[in-house]
């Protein structure tokens, strides 16, 4: 559904034309994500999650990263999840407890998100952990993907019965 959705450039609507995006305001994005939403919410949710995702490489990347990996994210090859939430805290970044520091030639990151739409299908997932700064209150945002060391991504989770 995702790779159709790409080909038919409503994933990169938010996006610049220079990395396969649509080049529209954030205005136009959100009615056809409402339109979607009329028809399959499921499909509109998935997408703005999607979008979401996609968002920090678009506005906080390098160079490199915007070339090497926005034009599959926003052509629907690369399916991307979005992770803030913690079992203990919701959507709340002030009580996030999931941090990562900075090791030699990277860094190390350690605890658990909750909640992931896209969880064990995404090919990568943009993560906000707590990163040292002054007064412990810093949060950044990892692209990480499932073929990191360690990195455990979450599967679907069945809410009921």
């Amino acid at each position: 559904m995702f790779r159709t959705l790409g080909d038919a450039g409503l994933l990169g609507l938010p996006f610049g034309e220079d990395v396969g995006g649509g080049g529209q305001p954030y205005e136009v994005y959100l009615q056809v994500v409402e339109e979607l939403a009329a028809r399959w919410a499921s499909v509109a949710l998935g997408v703005s999650v999607h979008t979401l995702a996609c968002f920090p490489i678009d506005r906080f990347g390098t160079d490199a990263q915007r070339r090497d990996l926005l034009p599959d994210m926003v052509g629907g090859q690369l399916l991307g999840a979005y992770c803030l939430s913690e079992a203990h805290a919701g959507s709340d970044p002030a009580a996030m407890r999931a941090a990562a520091k900075a090791s030699e030639g990277g860094w190390q990151a350690n605890g658990e998100k909750a909640w992931v739409t896209h969880g064990g299908h995404a090919d990568f997932y943009s993560t906000f952990l707590r990163t040292p700064d002054d007064g412990e209150r810093a949060i950044s945002c990892f692209h990480l993907t499932p073929d990191l060391a360690g990195f455990s991504p979450p599967g679907p989770r069945r809410r009921w019965g």
